[in-house]
């Protein structure tokens, strides 16, 4: 009795000479075994090592340090993992212990008995039982996020948990139009994306604005060609590739979320023209005029009048 207790204190404290864990030993953790059976197994596990293999003689071994036997690279992994899962499995399970001695013949009420008597649901993202690999240097990097990993909402997906609380609310518009994109933005990320892949060939939605866009393009020799088909619905837009690498460099829509509508007054052409101090004819600014033409910023400043900005190319 005196000798289990021994080892029950010296478990709980940290581990003396009555609890040898040496690397090789089966018997890793349990807290019935004496000391007398450790010790031959400690014997038995050293006096079959080779000698020029580097024993693990310090304190952290006698001890039955973790890393002490994540280090030993004597003992094969599998045997590694399976002394460490022992070690760990204390840690891993804490009521384990209290549940096997709270059996049906404990004689106490199953009300009385520690509180999760029915394994627990695994939901996703919540980890009660933690599976954490047992190697505690991999085990520094697989913190567990805990219980409220789950009900984290996002933007997108808020959650449906404690629904009367303040939670940020996405702005749904009014009207379905305003969700609608405006053609130009749509053509501006067709011709990017088709660009970035590589293709020869876009089909874009046709409007006078695009088609006038793609017109202009073409003007400044940053797109092959287009084919109109001459119907309000689409048309194909053929890019240009030098070296491998396409010829628009970039292309944005002016309104950046697709919605915003800018009118660009004649001032600002001739900023745009003699933006960044030079005299600029590179990156090409595209609008509509009032009288529905799509002209670039350099016919703009010739003509002094603004319009309503498009997008932007070079």
């Amino acid at each position: 009795m005196l000798l289990r207790s021994a080892t029950c204190f010296a478990r709980v404290y940290g581990g003396g000479a009555t609890t040898a864990f040496v690397p090789g030993s089966s018997s890793s953790s349990s807290a019935s075994v004496g000391a007398d059976h450790s010790a031959a197994a400690s014997a038995a596990y050293l006096s079959g090592r080779s000698i020029g293999a580097r024993a693990l003689l310090g304190r952290r071994a006698r001890q039955g340090s973790l890393f002490a036997v994540a280090n030993d690279v004597t003992v094969s992994e599998k045997r590694v993992r399976q002394q460490l899962n022992a070690l760990l499995a204390d840690e891993r399970d804490p009521l384990a212990e209290a549940r096997r001695q709270s059996g049906p013949a404990g004689g106490i009420a199953p009300s009385a008995r520690p509180f999760p008597q029915r394994p627990l649901v695994n939901l996703p993202g919540v980890e009660r039982v933690r599976d954490l690999p047992a190697d505690p240097i991999t085990r520094l990097f697989f913190q567990h996020q805990g219980d409220h990993a789950l009900y984290y909402g996002t933007y997108d997906e808020p959650s449906r948990l404690d629904e009367d609380r303040v939670q940020l609310e996405k702005r749904e518009p009014k009207d379905w139009t305003f969700n609608v994109f405006t053609p130009v933005y749509d053509f501006c990320h067709r011709l990017r994306e088709a660009s970035e892949q590589r293709k020869r060939f876009v089909i874009v939605p046709s409007t006078i604005e695009t088609r006038g866009c793609a017109k202009v393009l073409l003007d400044h020799g940053l797109v092959a060609g287009f084919r109109d088909f001459h119907n309000d619905r689409a048309f194909a837009v053929e890019l240009k590739y030098f070296q491998n690498e396409p010829t628009i460099n970039v292309i944005e829509p002016c309104s950046y979320d697709g919605k915003t509508e800018f009118e660009w007054s004649p001032k600002m052409m001739r900023r745009l023209m003699n933006t960044h101090g030079i005299h600029n004819r590179l990156i090409i600014y595209i609008c509509r005029t009032a009288d529905n033409r799509i002209i670039d910023h350099i016919q703009a400043v010739k003509e002094c009048i603004g319009g309503r900005g498009l997008m932007m190319a070079h």
